[in-house]
């Protein structure tokens, strides 16, 4: 029987205020409230909320059998928490009607290279805790979301007790003939891998183009498809980048009414949905070919950028020779707000060597010097508290994006230094 695994996923950083010189040593928060809370709110009400409605409505119908599951880093849930509680509730809702699965990531979208194992190991096992708070569920399954090397992972999360790897991101192996199959390393045989059919979700995604004669994948279109694969592609997996489903200003409905009548068609084809801890239970797995492994190791990439891009390293230099002191601390917030900058669309922002537009050169470099001159003036606030917190226990570390978490998260565990 074919299946379908289907994952909506999406990652929300904390966005930073521009912090100025004068405010280190204050109370001041580094985070942009208003801009956090008025682009989390937009996007749900125009994106997330629709979608969720979609869902809910289809779980109503228990004989459609349809399941899905949901991937969130653990900043994006403290967001969702923090400023719009509804969408926490319709996932409760949908995680009450059961057939969802919650996948394990990172804490924050990093860099790979910003990682040792227990740096590592740390994030994706608070970003646990934190879907078992909501949730009440312990990810078996985790979404690399394209950083790290395959191999690498499966060694950590076999250790952490996953069972399933997902990735969406085929341009980093040689070769994927086939993404519609279960891998499975000769290495690590208990954790198996699924690939995301990237052409079949990106014709999906594309609304109907007025100017062009191409048709939008339709629900019928693609159980079609799916049933003329070869017998041993029996799993299509396909990610959803919520951001991905309606545009900021568009009414097209197109995906919504996909979504609408996937679950309907399915089962007219004799076409299942599968959630990723759910492939463990067959005994289809296909070992996976040395080709199909990542290119570059996490070793290689950070030798590639130590020279390439100077103020990025800086600043990721003294975000990590924090680390130590941020840990000892035990204190819940500060460890928070250090996962919410290293998220990689701070740095990303210090790429000082990518190539700038003519007519926006001088604005866009300008905005990597202000970007790194407000990260330094954070850093040096942040190691003062965190001096403050090591000598006094009670100092108020006076952040205002500090949830009042009655999930009682607690980061005791410090890393092997």
């Amino acid at each position: 029987m074919k299946q379908i695994c289907l994952i909506f996923h999406t990652h929300q950083p904390v966005r930073l205020k521009n912090y100025r010189f004068y405010e280190i040593g204050g109370k001041n928060s580094y985070f942009n409230d208003e801009y956090n809370k008025r682009e989390l709110t937009f996007t749900a009400k125009k994106k997330f909320i629709p979608i969720n409605k979609v869902l809910l409505d289809i779980f109503n119908n228990r004989q459609l059998k349809f399941k899905v599951s949901f991937s969130f880093t653990g900043s994006t849930l403290d967001l969702f928490e923090a400023y719009t509680p509804d969408l926490i509730n319709n996932l409760k809702m949908m995680n009450q009607r059961g057939n969802v699965e919650f996948l394990g990531e990172t804490y924050s979208h990093a860099f790979p290279e910003e990682f040792s194992r227990e740096d590592l190991i740390l994030q994706i096992e608070n970003q646990r805790k934190k879907i078992f708070n909501i949730f009440g569920q312990t990810p078996t399954s985790f979404r690399n979301n394209g950083s790290y090397c395959n191999l690498f992972l499966s060694s950590i999360l076999s250790d952490l007790g996953y069972k399933v790897l997902l990735n969406n991101t085929a341009e980093v192996f040689v070769s994927l003939p086939h993404p519609n199959t279960t891998f499975q390393f000769c290495e690590k045989p208990d954790i198996k891998l699924l690939f995301g059919n990237k052409d079949i979700t990106e014709a999906i995604l594309k609304s109907k183009n007025i100017t062009s004669n191409k048709v939008p994948m339709t629900a019928e279109m693609l159980t079609t498809w799916i049933n003329k694969l070869p017998e041993y592609q029996d799993i299509v997996t396909l990610f959803i980048d919520f951001n991905a489903i309606i545009k900021d200003h568009s009414t097209d409905t197109t995906l919504l009414d996909f979504l609408r009548e996937l679950p309907t068609k399915a089962k007219e084809n004799n076409i299942g949905f599968i959630t990723p801890s759910e492939i463990i239970k067959g005994d289809n797995y296909t070992a996976m070919p040395i080709s199909m492994r990542s290119i570059k190791s996490p070793e290689e990439l950070q030798e590639m950028d130590v020279v390439e891009k100077p103020l990025q390293n800086e600043i990721r230099n003294l975000l990590f020779s924090l680390k130590k002191r941020v840990y000892q601390t035990k204190n819940d917030s500060l460890i928070r707000t250090w996962y919410y900058l290293q998220d990689n669309s701070n740095l990303d922002a210090l790429d000082d060597k990518k190539e700038f537009d003519e007519d926006t050169m001088k604005e866009d470099f300008q905005k990597t010097i202000d970007t790194y001159i407000n990260l330094r003036n954070i850093l040096q606030d942040l190691t003062f508290k965190v001096d403050h917190l090591l000598e006094e226990k009670n100092f108020d570390f006076g952040q205002t994006f500090c949830l009042t978490d009655t999930n009682e998260v607690s980061y005791e565990k410090e890393p092997v230094l």
